[in-house]
Parts: structure tokens; C-alpha cells; sequence
């Protein structure tokens, strides 16, 4: 072997591993772009998941609030009304012992400065 084979071997050799990392690292660009995107994918998947579920669920909720069961039920509970021939019966729940126990004594705007700012008089 000649010194000039020699020589051209050598620099193709040099030139073929610089083209081999060159090429390395061209694919392992695209692999982490590629990973990248797979997680966004990701992402976007579970969030159309979410919101196809909040979706079904307000589509339930509007189907609920244009019914007329519920139409009948805001109408009474809400407006007072009533159907024609019903009798409407409120109960009223009664007070419990302590609440009606309990007094009443007003303080004036005045009385109640001085106590907060002086407790012990």
C-alpha cells in the first residue's frame, strides 16, 4: 500500500464517520421531535375525552332543564304556582328550644366599639 492510498483511505474514513454522526444526530432530532408530538397527541386525546364527557353531561343537563317535569317543578318551588285543582300545604318547621331561648339584647353602635377595643370593661 502507497502513502497516497493511504492518505485517501484515511480521509474517507474520517469523512464517512463525520457523515455517520452527522446522520446520527439528524435521527435522533426526529426521534425526539417525533416523541414530542406523540405526547401532544396524547394530551389532545385525553382532553377530547374530557370534554366529550362534559359534553354528554351538559347535553343531559339541557335535556333535564327543557323537560317539563322540571318546567312544573321551577314553577312551583320558585314562583309559588300551583296546578288547577291542587291544594298546596306549606309546612313550617318549628323552633327548637335553644334558638327560641336565646336573647335578643341590641347593643348600640357606640357599646359595641368600646368592647371591642376594651373587652374588660
Amino acid at each position: 500500500m502507497n502513502w497516497r492510498s493511504f492518505s485517501k483511505s484515511k480521509w474517507l474514513l474520517a469523512g464517512l464517520i463525520l457523515l455517520a454522526v452527522f446522520l446520527g444526530q439528524l435521527h435522533y432530532q426526529q426521534w425526539v421531535k417525533r416523541k414530542s408530538v406523540e405526547e401532544q397527541i396524547q394530551k389532545l386525546v385525553a382532553q377530547e375525552k374530557d370534554l366529550d364527557q362534559k359534553n354528554s353531561e351538559l347535553a343531559q343537563s339541557l335535556a333535564y332543564l327543557q323537560s317539563t317535569g322540571y318546567k312544573e317543578r321551577a314553577a312551583r318551588e320558585q314562583l309559588g304556582l300551583k296546578k288547577e285543582g291542587e291544594i298546596v300545604v306549606k309546612f313550617e318547621e318549628p323552633q327548637t328550644a335553644t334558638e327560641s331561648a336565646k336573647p335578643t339584647t341590641k347593643t348600640d353602635n357606640f357599646e359595641s366599639w368600646i368592647k371591642y377595643f376594651f373587652p374588660n370593661k
